[in-house]
This record gives C-alpha cells, sequence and structure tokens, in this order.
C-alpha cells in the first residue's frame, strides 16, 4: 500500500467539506472543453519511467489527445478527494483502494463502454474484477495482480525429515508438516494470520467473509466458515504451530532460521529476497483447501473521474495504461506483476533476469493463481469502519491469548453484530455525520 495514505473517513470528508454528499453528483460537471488538442490529466506517482517511455507512444497513435502526467494529488489523499469533487481533478487516476471509492460518485462507470464491445475483461480474471464491482457497475481496471506463496526453509525442513513438495498438497499435509517441525524444536513453524486481507482463507473452504454480491452482509455464520476458523484455531493452540501476529516480524524470522515458511506476495518478491540473502528458501504454492485452491491477491488500479469533461478520451487513455502493451513495458521496466493473464508467462521468464535472486524459483506459483482465477482480493464491506473494530474484537476473543469463545460461538455472534451494524450506517440520512463516520475506511 501506498504510504501516506488517507483514511477513507479523512477522504470523504474533504469531499464532504467541499459540497455536501447530497451535491456530490451536481458537482462533478468536469472541465469546460476549450479548443485544439484535448488535454487529460493523468495522476500515477509511482511508474515516471514507464510513463516516459509510453506516453509519446500513445501522443502519436492519438494525435488529437495529449497526457500531462502529474504525481499530485496523491492517492488517497484528502486533497484529491477535495479535487474530485470540484471537478479540478485528474481525469484517469492510479489508486490502490477501492473500498475507498466504491459507492460514491466518484467515479465513472466503465460498465457501458465494455458494453459496447470495445473493450475485453477476459484476459482478467473474475475475482479480481469482482473487487472493482459495485451494484452493476465497473468502476476499475486492474494495474496489477500479486498473488501469493509459501517461501519455506528448506535446511529447516532437510533436518525435520520432511520432503518439500514438488506437486499439490492439501490443508492437512500443511497442517501435518507444521506439526513436524514444531515438534523438531523450531520456535515455530508457519505463518497465519487472519486480516482483511487474509480472506482467502475462507475462499478456500468454499465460505465469505462479506456475502457476495450484498456488502453490507457478513457471511461469517456458514458452517463453511466456522469450519475453517476452527482449522485456523486448532493450528494456533492445539499444534501451537502457527505464527498469527503479524507484528512479530516474519521476515526477520525467517531469515534467523525461527519461521519454517512465510507467506510473500509476488511484489513483495525483491524485498524478500533482499532479506533472505544468504538462507536457503524455495517457493511452493499455497496447499489445496477443502473446496478448492485459493491465495491471497493484492491489486490496484486505474479509474476514471467521475467529473472528466472527456469520458471518452479518458476511456482511451485507460485502455492504453491497462492495454497488453503497457502491462508488458512495466514488467520490463519496472518489475510490476501483471494483472492479464497472459501475460504471466513473460514475468516468469523476464523477473530472473532482472533479479537475479530469484534465479531458480518456480516462479508459476505466482502466475497460476491468477491465470486460474484463484488469487482473491480482501473482501470489504461496504461501510467498514463499524465492521473492522467489531471483527477485530471478535478475533481476538477467538484466537489471541485465553480466548473466551469458541470459534462458533465467536463467527456466529460477529457476524450479526456486523449486520447491525451495518444496518445503522445504511440506514443514517445522505451527507450527515453518521453517515460519513460508517464509511470503510482507507
Amino acid at each position: 500500500m501506498a504510504q501516506g495514505r488517507a483514511t477513507r473517513r479523512a477522504f470523504l470528508r474533504a469531499a464532504a467539506a467541499v459540497s455536501g454528499w447530497t451535491a456530490l453528483a451536481t458537482a462533478c460537471g468536469g472541465r469546460a472543453a476549450g479548443s485544439g488538442p484535448v488535454v487529460l490529466n493523468l495522476q500515477a506517482p509511482y511508474d515516471g519511467q514507464l510513463f516516459g517511455e509510453m506516453m509519446p507512444r500513445f501522443e502519436a497513435a492519438h494525435p488529437g489527445l495529449r497526457v500531462d502526467v502529474g504525481v499530485s494529488p496523491a492517492p488517497g489523499s484528502a486533497s484529491l478527494a477535495a479535487a474530485l469533487v470540484a471537478g479540478s481533478g485528474p481525469d484517469v487516476f492510479w489508486d490502490n483502494d477501492p473500498a475507498r471509492y466504491l459507492g460514491t460518485p466518484l467515479l465513472l462507470d466503465l460498465s457501458p463502454f465494455v458494453a459496447s464491445g470495445a473493450y475485453d475483461l477476459g484476459d482478467f480474471g473474475s475475482a479480481v474484477l469482482g473487487a472493482f464491482r459495485y451494484g452493476g457497475g465497473l468502476y476499475m481496471l486492474p494495474r496489477s495482480v500479486s498473488a501469493s506463496a509459501y517461501a519455506v526453509r528448506t535446511d529447516i525442513w532437510s533436518a525435520a525429515g520432511i520432503a518439500v513438495p514438488t506437486a499439490p498438497y492439501t490443508a492437512d499435509d500443511l497442517a501435518g508438516v507444521w506439526r513436524r517441525l514444531s515438534t523438531a524444536g523450531r520456535v515455530i513453524a508457519g505463518q497465519l494470520a487472519w486480516s482483511p486481507s487474509a480472506t482467502f482463507y475462507l475462499n478456500g473452504w468454499g465460505a465469505h467473509e462479506v456475502e457476495p454480491g450484498t456488502p453490507t452482509r457478513c457471511a461469517l455464520g456458514s458452517a463453511a466458515a466456522i469450519a475453517c476458523g476452527q482449522w485456523m484455531w486448532d493450528r494456533f493452540w492445539v499444534d501451537n504451530d502457527a505464527q498469527g501476529q503479524q507484528g512479530q516480524y516474519p521476515q526477520a524470522n525467517f531469515a534467523a532460521g525461527t519461521l519454517g515458511m512465510q507467506a510473500v506476495s509476488c511484489a513483495g518478491l525483491p524485498a524478500f529476497a533482499a532479506a533472505a540473502a544468504g538462507v536457503p528458501w524455495k517457493l511452493i504454492p499455497f496447499p489445496v483447501w477443502p473446496s478448492g485452491s485459493a491465495t491471497a491477491a493484492e491489486t490496484d488500479f486505474f479509474a476514471i473521474s467521475a467529473a472528466t469533461a472527456h469520458p471518452e478520451a479518458a476511456w482511451t487513455l485507460l485502455t492504453f495504461v491497462t492495454s497488453a502493451a503497457w502491462q508488458q513495458a512495466a514488467i520490463g521496466t519496472l518489475l510490476v506483476p501483471p494483472a492479464r493473464k497472459s501475460l504471466w508467462p513473460q514475468y516468469v521468464q523476464e523477473a530472473p533476469r532482472i533479479l537475479p535472486a530469484l534465479r531458480g524459483q518456480d516462479l508459476t506459483v505466482f502466475a497460476q493463481p491468477v491465470q486460474d482465477d484463484w488469487a482473491f482480493p480482501p473482501e470489504e464491506f461496504r461501510y467498514q469502519a463499524p465492521a473492522a473494530p467489531i471483527l477485530s474484537s471478535y478475533w481476538q476473543h477467538i484466537f489471541g491469548p485465553g480466548s473466551t469463545l469458541t470459534v462458533q460461538e465467536g463467527f456466529t455472534a460477529a457476524a450479526a453484530a456486523v449486520d447491525r451494524a451495518e444496518a445503522a450506517a445504511r440506514g443514517a440520512a445522505p451527507g450527515t455525520a453518521a453517515a460519513r463516520a460508517a464509511l470503510p475506511p482507507g
């Protein structure tokens, strides 16, 4: 995630200060078109080298358009919110938190452009696109998708007499390995954490945290979700073989030899490889869960401001910065994991050349989840602000030291509490402090 990102509450407080919720839709009137080429403002602060190479190609192919690339206002900032509402923000912009925007009138719905047949979504995973949909509309297109895999300490596994898997293995296999590693005397065997980015565990059990298609309902009370939660609880407290707190520096523990395996995202590979330099490690995929394969995905996006005075031109630019040619260049220039399924063979081939520390690693463990559509972005509630602290409190009572609730009791109660909070937030009058306070955080 980008540094300095504002919370969604602060983001939309700035929007409300400009015009108020009831006036948002009419405030996005756009900039007046002038004579000469259409000038589009593109906000993308982290891809400067890539834009310098690619924008001349775009302008040469579209002589009636010119692109002004900027780095301000920053993604997720209150100033970006105010600029988008006032109609002075970028026409097209990059960000990494869809929940900050979905359900607001700040973005242009891309569905009519897609429906016209001018853009094929088939090269993107449905799970990824699902994170960018709301109320029947599609509001963003993905810039990249970073799946997750496990890095294992091969020396630790070898000392415990455990073979690193070379074929698909199951969640029960994983639990058995962790028990054996813990018995072998290691401080901790594996990394397991429940957080908003870890709902893929539920997906692997055929369950959800957020009810699909109804982002104001919690689905933790289902039998599949409870079974998943019990599996995780057993790893913490029956086997005592899982590191569950994100503040325990798993990367440092992995390098020090006190953590047998660690989850790592594709986008985090450069930093991970640097931290693990000098120790033997190998990448393996996540296991096959009871209802199928699932792993975590990090994704970001480009979107069009609803205030743009040139929606068709902005759409042309958006299709360019999410095109195969653009993402091919992003791989070679910045080692950006592609969002397009068809480009993963290129990433697998080029990544070891760009980052020699990856030579000999099986990078298809990141490619396959994206290509086969089992890389799942975090699930988001429509009103995340009341949901997040409720769930956090229940996690502590279920999974924390001295837990006071069984998984079934905790999940059932958490679902009911979230549903009550969501209903209260949904019933708050637009433009009121209660409604703004109920919006998801960034």
